[in-house]
């Protein structure tokens, strides 16, 4: 995916991406210019929502990401994109279906790492409680078990 960074100079934002074999020549122009970098840089499908994405990290303002998945391949929507129903439903189509809950981020990268911490966080909670429930209800199987047992031993008697 391309990699863009931000340049201002007097209220002008321009962006360079930086997988273009001419970003270090443009990069060196810019600095010429007295163009100074901008923040991190952005990982976007094209520079407008680079752009959108800039803006949402410098503005402090947090997109809403939903997630599919479908053969362990998981892909995300920004809704507020204006093409997310379309790309919702052509993903439908295909046989995606949303997973988990919906991701508030700055940056795709940002709702990656949040979607795979949350993933983590319930997987983790969820083997606790299945561990605690299974060693739990063994216990009190064996313990029935057992008591049966007795109680037959004891008619035998």
């Amino acid at each position: 995916m391309p990699t863009f960074h931000f340049f201002e100079k007097d209220d002008v934002i321009l962006h360079l991406n930086i997988t273009s074999h001419t970003f270090e020549v443009e990069k060196e122009q810019l600095s010429a210019q007295g163009f100074k970098q901008l923040g991190d840089a952005v990982e976007a499908a094209n520079s407008q929502l680079a752009y959108d994405q800039f803006n949402n990290i410098q503005s402090g303002k947090k997109a809403i990401f939903h997630f599919f998945e479908k053969d362990e391949l998981i892909l995300h929507l920004n809704i507020d994109s204006p093409s997310f129903l379309t790309e919702k439903e052509q993903l439908v189509e295909q046989g995606f279906e949303r997973i988990g809950d919906p991701v508030h981020a700055q940056t795709n990268q940002q709702a990656h790492q949040k979607f795979k911490q949350m993933q983590l966080d319930e997987m983790n909670t969820s083997t606790t409680f299945l561990g605690a429930a299974t060693s739990g209800g063994a216990g009190n199987f064996l313990h029935f078990v057992s008591k049966v047992k007795e109680k037959s031993e004891a008619n035998k008697k």
